[in-house]
């Protein structure tokens, strides 16, 4: 890897069959907050790490993991792809460092709490932290904890994606400090048009407490990218979801989502 990143943070509107978390399915998110101790979630018990390296991914096979299964945007999937640089894939895996709208859109279906070059590797000076894992029936937790940015040591990012067997799915933000990065969805293999690198959504203005939400249509891709400045030296979206904490995602039936942000 060699690169760059963001900071983030975020309760949730009940999925459409609500899910009772066990301690093998608590989101893993940790790290401090600016709101307190009640945002340090804890490890869930059994989680396994998957030991990825830098620009690394491996694979978890759901019925292997005990996870019932889930589709996205439409299609089921028996097994998914973690990339260690903040993302999930799937029908392959993929060890991209730089984040990048014009693979968000044409590359392989793609879940991206936050792609980053990040770097779990504990062979690296500034590597360090992990990537884990944990299942039940009703829920895949996938949480990347304490990692930190290729080349960079001291901060570290804390985030997670908890898929849900009814097919909804919640991004959690822990203690975060990346410099730029992307948040997004995608179904893959969609066509690249211009002007492709720039957000197409802004994720914290739909406050599921202010009753907000957003929508994604069928076979779209939504995401936002956080920078100090682009190649032209102008200031892109900085830390702008610093206050959210999660964004969660709701089939809406048709191959689409509808999706709600939180404070908690």
């Amino acid at each position: 890897g060699t690169q760059i990143g963001y900071q983030a943070l975020m309760l949730v509107p009940s999925a459409p069959t609500p899910i009772v978390l066990s301690a093998a399915t608590e989101v893993v998110v940790g790290g401090t907050s600016i709101n307190g101790p009640s945002f340090h979630p804890r490890m869930p018990s059994g989680a396994t790490n998957l030991n990825l390296g830098d620009d690394d991914y491996g694979p978890i096979d759901f019925a292997t993991a005990g996870f019932s299964g889930f589709s996205y945007y439409g299609t089921g999937y028996t097994q998914c792809f973690v990339g260690s640089n903040g993302y999930v894939t799937f029908v392959s895996g993929n060890s991209s460092l730089i984040e990048s709208g014009s693979a968000m859109l044409s590359t392989q279906p793609r879940i991206s709490p936050l792609w980053d070059d990040l770097n779990p590797s504990t062979t690296s000076p500034s590597g360090n932290g992990s990537v884990n894992y944990s299942a039940s029936s009703q829920a895949l937790t996938i949480s990347w904890n304490a990692v930190g940015e290729f080349g960079f040591v001291g901060a570290r990012n804390n985030f997670a994606v908890q898929l849900y067997d009814n097919d909804s799915f919640t991004l959690y933000y822990g203690s975060t400090s990346p410099d730029d990065g992307l948040v997004g969805i995608s179904p893959g293999g969609l066509p690249v048009p211009l002007n492709t690198e720039h957000s197409n959504v802004d994720w914290s203005t739909n406050f599921y407490y202010g009753g907000s939400r957003g929508t994604v249509n069928p076979g779209a891709a939504r995401f936002e990218r956080f920078a100090y400045a682009d190649l032209a030296g102008l200031l892109r979206d900085k830390l702008d979801i610093a206050t959210v904490r999660r964004i969660h995602f709701a089939p809406d039936g048709l191959g689409g989502y509808t999706f709600f942000t939180g404070l908690r």
